[in-house]
């Protein structure tokens, strides 16, 4: 049987090439556009995670409404140390608990200034989170002396002078040291500027703007993108106990909000471009198993007489069909090695142009060949049972 395969391969090689070169573009194509649709994914979750999209906001509502801030017992019932220390350490989902002072300042340098810049104090993890580099200066580190200002405040104050490091800036009527640049951000989803910002490490901002023990909110990054909607639902259980909000039913004096349902919603348009790139890559991979019928189709007529002198010394119907199958088969593994070869050649190609690297699609490669073979096997029934119905009287005659 391989004595034929062998010989008929070398006979009608213009029809095995074209049968093969069918799956090897359909498996390639598997491959490479199902991998395309993961790096497409994963480029979707990065500027999430850049916009800070996927993050858990924690307000306290009781410090918003009261103007003094304070309980009858003089505390400000808002939320603490012990709270961002409790979520840290008890939430299975959350990466990181990030408390932040923030208010808004008018900012001058000579005669320039800029009215109503963010000023936050954090600390390191905030960068982390919300996606801030320092672009030229000190690292952020909470013992440090001095802030970290925004772009446009770097572009608009001080036309890019990179001499401004150790130099003080007017915030409020404060003069403070700038220690570092942040890195451009542009603007939000929301179209607010990113980079109308300063950031400061929480001790310094609390001497300087705000001295409470309260933080004006607590972001909590999850472990991953998909954790959103669970993270926000063990938050508000874990925060009501530590509140004793179920003990005793009182309004809540914090609020938990995300933008969880943006980012599920652009979590189906990612797994959609995935599930639409296989797709479209599946049913080149079916073309190439059409290929393979109309070629077996071609070989079983162009081979007719061959058959019928076959038939004639002994071959059973059987044998043929065999044949044939074989025949098929031997085009799915050509075409399914260099198909996988092609598809690998493809996959570290999408990684040079999007600067990404993903986990190599195992799945789709497998689940590639197994439907090449299959694909030959059904499209190769057909082909295979019509030649195995030749009659060697039929056969004979045929010229």
């Amino acid at each position: 049987m391989i004595s034929f395969i062998i010989k008929a391969i070398k006979r009608d090689f213009s029809q095995y090439i074209l049968a093969t070169i069918g799956l090897i573009i359909g498996i390639a194509a598997l491959i490479s556009m199902s991998y395309l649709g993961v790096i497409g994914k994963i480029k979707l979750y990065n500027e999430i995670e850049k916009q800070g999209i996927g993050l858990i906001y924690i307000y306290p509502e009781s410090a918003k409404i009261t103007p003094i801030r304070k309980n009858l017992r003089g505390e400000y019932p808002a939320l603490k140390e012990r709270e961002v220390s409790f979520l840290q350490n008890t939430l299975l989902y959350a990466d990181e608990a990030i408390p932040a002072k923030i208010t808004t300042q008018n900012v001058k340098h000579g005669r320039n200034i800029l009215n109503s810049v963010e000023i936050v104090g954090t600390n390191k993890n905030y960068f982390n989170a919300l996606n801030f580099k320092v672009l030229y200066g000190n690292e952020f580190n909470q013992d440090i002396n001095g802030c970290f200002i925004g772009h446009t405040i770097f572009n608009e104050l001080y036309n890019s002078d990179y001499n401004i490091i150790g130099k003080y800036i007017n915030i409020g009527n404060k003069f403070i040291k700038i220690s570092g640049i942040l890195a451009e951000k542009g603007a939000s989803s929301s179209g607010r500027d990113q980079d109308n910002i300063i950031i400061f490490p929480i001790k310094l901002f609390t001497e300087k703007f705000k001295n409470t023990d309260f933080f004006d909110v607590i972001y909590l990054k999850p472990k991953k993108i998909n954790f959103l909607k669970q993270l926000k639902s063990s938050t508000i259980f874990l925060l009501k106990t530590l509140h004793n909000n179920f003990l005793i039913p009182k309004p809540l004096d914090f609020s938990v909000r995300s933008m969880d349902y943006y980012v599920s919603k652009q979590n189906r348009v990612g797994k959609l471009m995935v599930l639409t790139t296989f797709v479209v890559s599946f049913i080149t991979l079916l073309v190439g198993g059409i290929g393979v019928m109309a070629v077996m189709i071609i070989l079983s007529v162009k081979e007719k007489k061959e058959i019928g002198i076959k038939r004639a010394i002994g071959a059973t119907k059987y044998n043929i069909f065999m044949e044939y199958m074989a025949k098929s088969l031997s085009i799915a593994l050509t075409g399914s090695v260099a198909g996988v070869l092609f598809g690998i050649s493809g996959y570290f190609i999408i990684n040079q142009i999007y600067k990404l690297t993903g986990p190599f699609p195992y799945f789709y490669t497998i689940l590639g060949v197994v439907s090449a073979f299959i694909i030959s096997i059904i499209f190769g029934l057909y082909p295979a049972y019509k030649a195995s119905k030749i009659e060697p009287y039929n056969a004979l005659r045929y010229q």
